[in-house]
């Protein structure tokens, strides 16, 4: 009798409220894809929203005519699409071990040299002026290259002596580190003033680096694991911090910081969309679907998130 009157609860809360989620959400017209939505970004020029679908195609979208534009044709899988902090050209790696240059006023893609190795990860410098990619050797081992934009040539920074591969990379707002995680749970980071590698942490979290992302102010970074644990990593005392176990029990796939309110937004695997309250230390269910979270952004004070069914849903 319990479960009945548990039920019937639940069904009036619904009908009252239209959700059992702390948000409501709509999804964004276009044409059916039949790929998944892998990345998402704002130029922060013209304000349009660019996503990159799992075809390695690209396309933009215009907030406020609500009309797409078709930038890059479909071509090999796409691995990761990155924006320059100027606005003026993008950057994709494909599946094919290329990496391609486009630029929004020429309309034009060109291909930068290459290693002919596979591309896990990229990171652009603040200034502009370079690109910092994460290779796998084909062997599992990672290996961190730097190109520069003005001189077209290609740097070492690490070996590939890593025996794992590059996950995910930050960098600092000044340009002066960069943070690399690894598929076995280990963080790394780089100084571009002393040119040495330092461990932030060593692999005992049995957890496969899935995301992170810098807190604007360069203190503190935050890491999304395989099992959807949260880490927080104090970059000043130098000390490690959970934020939330593995209970999410599905992967961290994306994870986007909003300064005005303070909160941490994380994109799982299994669907939900979880809210972190920096300064109550709370977690919220914002919402969940029926398809993985894979990519969060924010557009004109609202938040778009997209899914692995192709959809782009607005909260």
């Amino acid at each position: 009798m319990g479960k009945v009157k548990n039920t019937i609860l639940i069904l009036i809360l619904v009908l009252l409220c239209g959700s059992l989620y702390a948000v409501e959400s709509n999804s964004i017209k276009h044409e059916k894809w039949d790929s998944s939505i892998d990345q998402m970004s704002v130029n922060p020029v013209s304000g349009n929203l660019i996503i990159g679908l799992n075809d390695g195609s690209v396309k933009g979208y215009n907030l406020q005519t609500g009309k797409w534009t078709n930038l890059i044709e479909p071509n090999s899988i796409l691995i990761q699409m990155l924006i320059f902090p100027n606005g003026k050209n993008m950057i994709i790696a494909l599946g094919n071990d290329q990496i391609k240059l486009y630029n929004f006023k020429t309309k034009k893609l060109l291909a930068l040299p290459s290693f002919l190795s596979p591309v896990t990860q990229m990171v652009i410098t603040p200034d502009n002026s370079n690109l910092i990619v994460g290779m796998d050797n084909g062997f599992g081992c990672g290996a961190i290259e730097e190109y520069n934009f003005s001189t077209n040539k290609w740097k070492t920074l690490h070996r590939p002596d890593w025996n794992s591969t590059v996950n995910s990379m930050v960098t600092a707002s000044d340009g002066r580190l960069l943070i690399v995680g690894l598929s076995d749970g280990s963080v790394k980071l780089y100084s571009f003033i002393s040119k040495r590698w330092f461990e932030l942490h060593d692999n005992s979290w049995k957890e496969s680096v899935e995301k992170m992302l810098l807190i604007p102010g360069d203190k503190t970074l935050v890491v999304g694991l395989e099992y959807g644990s949260i880490e927080e990593y104090n970059l000043i005392t130098g000390k490690w911090t959970e934020l939330h176990n593995d209970s999410f029990l599905s992967g961290v796939n994306d994870m986007y910081y909003n300064p005005k309110t303070n909160k941490l937004f994380v994109g799982l695997s299994n669907g939900e969309l979880e809210e972190y309250n920096c300064n109550t230390s709370k977690w919220t269910l914002l919402k969940k679907w029926d398809y993985s979270v894979l990519q969060i952004t924010m557009l004109d004070k609202k938040y778009f998130v997209g899914l692995s069914d192709g959809s782009i849903n607005v909260i």
